[in-house]
């Protein structure tokens, strides 16, 4: 089913390129540390370093693509309430998406 407004793909597809540069960053930077730091350790300091190092690279990537994975399943409900209240500040129409249980508090400046 296509979402009612192009403007949810276009935020989720941002989010999704932001979590990639992060894992990709993260990668880096820690691969970076472990060369770095491989000529000052020695044998056991090395294997701690290689597995902790690896744990930490697998758990944050596995995490992040949990995220990506639910706001892809969710993104109508997680964006479309973000856009509901960007639309009411900016002093659109806040009702426009059917359905939706998002609360619009009164008070939000028109500008």
């Amino acid at each position: 089913m296509p979402n009612p407004d192009p403007r949810i793909d276009a935020m989720f597809r941002a989010d999704r390129r932001g979590a990639t540069g992060f894992v990709v960053l993260l990668w880096a930077t820690m691969l970076f540390t472990f060369i770095a730091m491989w000529p000052l350790v020695d044998g056991p300091v090395r294997l701690v370093l290689a597995m902790a190092g690896g744990a930490v690279l697998i758990l944050n990537t596995a995490s992040i693509r949990a995220l990506v994975k639910h706001y892809a399943e969710d993104k109508e409900a997680i964006y479309g309430l973000d856009l509901r209240h960007l639309d009411a500040a900016r002093g659109r129409d806040p009702d426009r998406f059917s359905g939706s249980e998002a609360h619009v508090p009164p008070t939000v400046p028109t500008a």
